[in-house]
């Protein structure tokens, strides 16, 4: 077929296929360049970051699960760097953990839990129950801890049922299947030590193992009338912090 082509022609059409071969390397380059830099690379720090984290997570994750504490969703990513850094320096235990948080959200007149509970009222299943979170926010910023615990167990029951499209009546059958949803929704994530493993152990502990803190049985059945303290207080507020987060996530 060549034999009609010129062979100028022939030699100019190398010529440039010979250009486009050596721009289309180029170009490939850069675009090798480009899906590195602004895909592989953040995907690796992102890897690493996970697994930093994750490292860390599982051997403080026995510290979270003793203190009957837990990240939620609310809390600010610095607020686990600082208690990743203390753990590094080989300062962290399962008191001054409960000090952190107890320090971290009592300060300023309670700012940081205020700021969380802000956060609830774009939910509708939240505003329902929004006077009785109020009031108890109210007295735990008070300090009157009698208060806020049982208004507060309430307030997580009522809106237990309403994580759920056909919820039981029956308290028990509530409780079983909310641990369900729990063990399905939180157990996998990177930071699941210190998040879902821990949460779903302290709510167990509140409704159907009695352990180291409230149970909700004793209390609304006057077994334990020495339950008033900071500590649970904050739990359930923490708690709620979790539902709304799955109620979000499901809206």
């Amino acid at each position: 077929m060549n034999q009609n082509i010129p062979p100028n022609v022939i030699n100019a059409l190398n010529d440039s296929l010979k250009g486009f071969g050596l721009q289309l390397a180029k170009n490939m380059e850069v675009v090798q360049k480009t899906i590195y830099k602004q895909v592989i690379e953040p995907l690796l720090h992102v890897q690493g970051f996970l697994v930093e984290n994750t490292k860390d997570a599982i051997q403080i994750g026995p510290l979270f699960e003793e203190a009957g504490l837990w990240l939620v969703p609310s809390i600010s990513s610095q607020f686990w760097y600082e208690i990743r850094a203390i753990h590094q320096s080989g300062q962290l235990t399962k008191d001054v953990l409960i000090n952190i948080y107890l320090e971290s959200f009592r300060d300023n007149e309670c700012e940081g839990l205020e700021y969380i509970i802000n956060g609830w009222w774009d939910n509708h299943e939240f505003q329902i129950w929004n006077r009785h979170v109020t009031d108890a926010f109210d007295a735990h910023k008070n300090k009157k801890y009698t208060l806020s615990i049982p208004t507060l167990l309430i307030a997580v029951e009522g809106i237990m049922r309403m994580l759920h499209s056909n919820p039981p009546e029956a308290s028990s059958a509530l409780v079983s299947l909310t641990k369900r949803r729990l063990n399905e929704k939180l157990s996998n994530t990177f930071l699941s030590p210190v998040f879902g493993k821990p949460f779903i152990s302290s709510f167990d502990q509140i409704y159907t193992r009695p352990g180291k803190i409230i149970f909700r049985h004793r209390i609304f059945h006057g077994r334990n009338p020495n339950y008033d303290n900071e500590l649970d207080s904050l739990r359930l507020f923490l708690l709620l912090d979790i539902f709304h987060g799955l109620l979000t996530a499901s809206n």
